[in-house]
């Protein structure tokens, strides 16, 4: 990798970084999105009630950010590329093995809790070494490589249905896992860059020095919940990634049930990919601009789709309708992906952001665990899906004024730390000041008291 070096600056190096992430989150991060596909399948194969069923798509979701904890301890102990290698042996054997499974029960544990887990290890090293590679282009390297996620939704959603229409449930799953296992081959590629040298020699550097116990590491690799805007924003990310469950895991069975085929209600989840993409690129190359604000472009969103999330049940009934939902959901809702890091970089420091991401991982996995249960629960004969959407777009709302909130929290903490600074500064110079007088005191001391020449 050396090699591609020219005068200090590992510019051809960054590129493949941000091709190798883009296509590891492509093939190894964005079958999530099919979640909807296959709790359909789940439903038709074991004819259990949408509750029982509805665990198994949660539990993938979740772990896809619950495991963001463990892929951040092995970036700090090792590197992006081993986190990404370590997700696509994961989807290997989680999706593989589910190939086999005739127990919905043990379903959770192979699809949800391995191959989940496996997602979180992809996304969660494609995401954090782009952070590490660049600086002032971030946001736009950021929405660059997650628009491979909003590809793969583009992709995976109607591939998915082909593969369950001409190979079953069992062989669906076993082409799966050879398709996540081919971030192996991306992981490979992706060399850790000088920052990321840096800081995990400085990690190791403390860690050799450093005496405490466990339980103080802990607390100070967590310590950075004492902002108050970080905890907010982390509570957003929870709001956010409840709703967008939701949608994600029922959407697809809404327009089969009111009148699509199951082939129409693929293409029709797959808009939401389609909208993504557009809004990742988008909104990453509006927040390069240091005009625009990240956290205004984060929390408006969400007040826009809570809007149409609320009202899908009165026009989401015709196909148009339906199309119109998925392309704006899509919009609204992936360019929030994009801002993460910079935000996260924003709040806590980039020293911090492997730790941050990963915090922000366990509340947005614990969004995703929620949204799909509470929703399996609110679906009935009698009203249908009309709770479900309605509790979706209410959960948007609530993350629109928590990122509000957040983003008067930082502003407070901006105005306290210049105050700070300003303080520093006049004691500083009052400091200087007290030194210049005492040594312009010596200095007239220093005369008076020397002889006078004849």
């Amino acid at each position: 990798m050396t090699r591609w070096c020219e005068a200090g600056r590992c510019i051809p190096e960054r590129l493949v970084v941000l091709v190798s992430a883009f296509l590891t989150m492509f093939f190894g991060s964005s079958l999530m999105s099919a979640t909807g596909i296959i709790h359909v399948a789940l439903l038709e194969h074991f004819q259990e009630p949408v509750p029982v069923t509805a665990w198994t798509g949660a539990l993938f979701s979740a772990c896809f950010c619950l495991g963001a904890p463990l892929a951040g301890m092995v970036i700090n102990l090792v590197s992006c590329r081993a986190c990404i290698i370590c997700g696509a042996f994961l989807n290997l054997i989680g999706f593989g093995v589910s190939s086999f499974v005739n127990n919905i029960y043990v379903l959770y544990l192979t699809y949800g809790i391995i191959a989940g887990t496996g997602q979180a290890f992809g996304y969660t090293g494609s995401f954090v070494v782009v952070g590490f590679y660049y600086g002032k282009q971030r946001s736009l390297a950021t929405g660059i490589v997650v628009a491979g996620f909003a590809a793969g939704m583009v992709v995976f959603p109607f591939f998915t249905q082909i593969l369950v229409s001409e190979f079953s449930l069992k062989g669906t799953f076993l082409l799966l896992s050879a398709v996540g296992f081919q971030t192996c081959v991306f992981g490979t590629i992706i060399a850790p860059g000088r920052t990321e040298r840096a800081l995990q020699s400085e990690a190791r550097r403390r860690r050799e020095i450093s005496k405490t116990s466990s339980c103080k590491r802990l607390y100070d690799a967590f310590r950075i919940l004492g902002k108050m805007s970080f905890l907010i924003f982390c509570v957003s990310i929870f709001l956010w990634c409840k709703s967008l469950s939701i949608v994600t895991m029922y959407v697809t069975d809404f327009y089969h049930s009111t009148g699509s085929s199951m082939a129409e209600a693929a293409f029709l989840t797959s808009l939401i990919g389609i909208g993504s993409i557009i809004s990742r690129v988008m909104v990453g190359i509006a927040a390069v601009d240091g005009g625009v604000d990240r956290k205004l472009l984060y929390f408006g969103s969400y007040g826009v789709i809570g809007v149409f999330t609320l009202t899908l049940q009165f026009y989401g009934t015709s196909y148009w309708g339906k199309a119109c939902f998925s392309s704006l959901f899509g919009l609204y809702t992936g360019g929030s992906w994009t801002l993460l890091s910079p935000i996260t970089v924003e709040l806590v420091g980039l020293e911090n952001l492997a730790s941050g991401f990963s915090i922000e991982m366990v509340a947005a996995g614990l969004g995703l665990l929620a949204g799909p249960i509470v929703g399996g629960y609110l679906i009935n004969d009698v009203t249908g899906y009309s709770y479900v959407f309605g509790y979706a777009g209410m959960m948007h709302f609530l993350a629109f004024f928590s990122g509000l909130l957040m983003s008067l929290f930082t502003q407070q903490e901006m105005a306290s730390r210049v105050t700070l600074e300003q303080k520093h500064i006049v004691a500083s110079e009052k400091t200087e000041d007290i030194v210049v007088l005492n040594e312009n005191k010596l200095e007239r001391t220093s005369f008076l008291s020397q002889p006078m020449d004849d």
